[in-house]
Formats: C-alpha cells, structure tokens, sequence
C-alpha cells in the first residue's frame, strides 16, 4: 500500500491521466529501457538517421530491430513509441543553439510524419 506521500511523487512525476495501471507501468518500464538504450546516441535528422556509438546509422524501423531482442517480452508498438518520444523530447544536444533545436525539432517532426505514412 503506497503512503500518501508515495502517491503524490507518483503524481507529480506522472502526465494527467496515469492512473498506475499495469498498462501504464508497462510503458514506462519500456520507455525507460528505450531511454537508457539511446542515450549517447546520435540523431542526424537531414538524412533520418541514429548514429549509435558503435558507428550504425540506422532508420527509425532499423532502431527498433536492435533495440526490441534486449527487450523481447516488450511490445514492439510501446518500442517504437517510446523512440519516436525520444526523438521527439528527449534528443537535444547541448551543444545546439536554441536557432538550431529548433531547426532539429522541424526536421524530426517531417522524419517522424514520414515514418507513421
């Protein structure tokens, strides 16, 4: 049984409309290991690519193939949603101009709209 002050962190860390249920547990369980798998990870959104630290350039679909055999009891729909949060949030070097985000956001979105067609 959580204390009242468990509950508020759940709270205040979770979006309007989680309500602790298995399905949302699950997705964040996914979406942190997702996280953890990119993070380091490079994007180079002319060319639609994640450059992983070991040199693969790889396509939003060839990102989730790698990363669903770590996770096989995974869904692969929560992967790819989980990735395409990432690369919609949770990219943003630090080295880039606030001009350059935002160029770097427009080019994802066109990315991420292409992708879902």
């Amino acid at each position: 049984m959580e204390t009242k002050l468990q509950h508020q962190e759940i709270v205040n860390h979770h979006p309007v409309g989680w309500n602790n249920s298995p399905g949302d547990r699950l997705y964040e369980e996914v979406s942190d290991a997702v996280w953890m798998a990119l993070e380091g990870n490079e994007v180079n959104a002319k060319k639609r690519k994640i450059i992983w630290s070991d040199g693969q350039k790889l396509t939003i679909k060839q990102t989730i193939n790698r990363i669903q055999p770590l996770y096989p009891h995974f869904p692969i729909d929560l992967i790819e949603q989980s990735l395409i949060e990432w690369l919609e949030t949770g990219y943003a070097p630090d080295t880039h101009s606030d001009e350059q985000i935002e160029e770097l956001s427009k080019l994802i979105n066109k990315w991420i709209q292409a992708y879902e067609r």
